[in-house]
C-alpha cells in the first residue's frame, strides 16, 4: 500500500496496517448472538483439507452485510470483484485465537475490530478454532469510516440477535 492510499485509511479511522489489511479495533459490544446454532444450520460452500468457510443465511431479511463463518485457516487468496472496490470488513464471532494474514504478514484480532483491505491482493485468516466475519464491498470513493462501517454492522448484529438470541444455560 502506497503513503497515499495508507494517509487516505488512516483518515477513515483505520490507524493499523499490516500488509494491505488496515483495521479499526473497537471493544466487542455486540449482541449475544447464537452463532452455533447458526454456524449449525450454514448453507453449501468452499472448503479446503483443513478449512471450511461457509456463508451464513442467518433469515434475517435486509441485512447490509454478508455474513460467513470458517473454521481453521481461511488460505491467502483474492476475491473476485470490480476493480476499484474495497472490501470492509469485521470481527463478530471467534472461539479461539485468530490472526488475518496479508502480504506474508499477519496480526492477531479479536471479536469487535473492523477491518480493510483490497480484495484483489492476497490475504486469509488463521485460527485455531471457528470465527465469523461481515463484509461489504464497496467503490473505493464510497468508502465509509471505520465508526460508520461499525454502526453498520451494529445494526445488522442487533437485528440478527433478536431474530437468534443466545439461549440461557440451564
Amino acid at each position: 500500500m502506497n503513503f497515499f492510499e495508507r494517509q487516505r485509511r488512516v483518515a477513515l479511522g483505520f490507524l493499523e496496517h499490516i500488509g494491505t489489511i488496515s483495521i479499526a479495533r473497537y471493544r466487542n459490544q455486540h449482541p449475544p448472538i447464537d452463532w452455533g446454532r447458526l454456524m449449525h444450520e450454514w448453507d453449501s460452500g468452499e472448503g479446503g483439507d483443513d478449512s471450511i468457510l461457509r456463508r451464513l443465511e442467518p433469515d434475517v431479511p435486509g441485512l447490509l452485510l454478508s455474513y460467513f463463518a470458517c473454521h481453521g485457516t481461511l488460505p491467502l487468496h483474492v476475491d473476485s470483484v470490480g476493480p476499484g472496490n474495497l472490501t470492509f470488513g469485521a470481527i463478530v464471532h471467534t472461539t479461539r485465537d485468530l490472526e488475518l494474514d496479508a502480504d506474508g504478514e499477519s496480526v492477531g484480532v479479536d471479536p469487535g475490530a473492523i477491518f480493510l483491505l483490497d480484495p484483489t491482493s492476497r490475504h486469509g485468516a488463521k485460527a485455531d478454532g471457528s470465527f465469523v466475519f461481515a463484509t461489504m464491498d464497496l467503490p473505493s470513493h464510497e468508502a465509509p469510516t471505520a465508526e460508520k462501517f461499525r454502526r453498520r454492522v451494529s445494526r445488522d448484529l442487533r437485528r440478527i440477535a433478536a431474530r437468534h438470541p443466545m439461549k440461557e444455560k440451564q
